[in-house]
């Protein structure tokens, strides 16, 4: 009977422990064709330590759970974007909280540059054989 008991005072515990704790639930996506980015990195930070995170799913889903409640920060990157930060989340206990993620891709002026100088060297190059 105390077995029982002591089994049941467990449960108790580990159902209101686990009560108190909410969900994040977005998507990321490629904020200039709308698509979703899978494997993306998510993560949430509260004072600078990280207290949870996730990848994206094929389609730029993402869940991060269990999540003490409180407010968090949300962090991602992914290469050839720019990282995304959001403060002041909030995430409440027993609910769950939404937060979509648009990602803007890389734009690199001196990269750009160097391509173009490198066509244009290929081109001339190419001139100059021909005659």
């Amino acid at each position: 009977m105390r077995k029982l008991y002591a089994l049941l005072l467990a449960l108790l515990i580990y159902t209101t422990a686990s009560a108190q704790t909410g969900e994040l639930q977005g998507k990321v996506i490629d904020e200039a064709t709308g698509q979703g980015l899978g494997f993306v990195p998510v993560a949430v930070l509260q004072n600078g330590t990280q207290k949870g995170g996730t990848l994206t799913d094929n389609d730029g889903n993402y869940s991060i759970k269990p999540i003490q409640p409180g407010t968090y920060t949300l962090k991602t990157g992914f290469l050839g974007y720019n990282p995304v930060e959001v403060s002041n989340l909030t995430i409440s206990s027993d609910k769950i909280a939404f937060q979509d993620i648009k990602m803007s891709k890389v734009v690199n002026a001196q990269l750009l540059r160097t391509f173009i100088h490198n066509v244009i060297l290929a081109y001339l190059f190419r001139q100059v054989q021909t005659r």
